[in-house]
């Protein structure tokens, strides 16, 4: 079963800007580089006017990661 959070980037991180790139191309680099969710749980990952939609595929354990902690955590859904 996938998990589908949304991130208010914009209240987090003042400084983003898409500067060009396509929202799934930024996204996705977001979501590895800056909040450090490993490739193989990103199912999806786009920006809207709300924030950074990100659709994690859960598993057994996952719970226990920190990355997942500190993505719940700044979940708004």
């Amino acid at each position: 079963m996938n998990k589908k959070l949304l991130i208010p980037i914009m209240e987090i991180d003042s400084a983003w800007c898409l500067r060009g790139f396509s929202h799934t191309q930024y996204a996705q680099e977001y979501c590895v580089k800056i909040l450090k969710i490993p490739m193989k749980y990103i199912v999806k990952s786009d920006l809207s006017r709300r924030g950074l939609n990100v659709e994690i595929e859960e598993s057994e354990g996952l719970c226990t990661e920190v990355w997942y902690d500190n993505l719940l955590s700044l979940s708004k859904v």
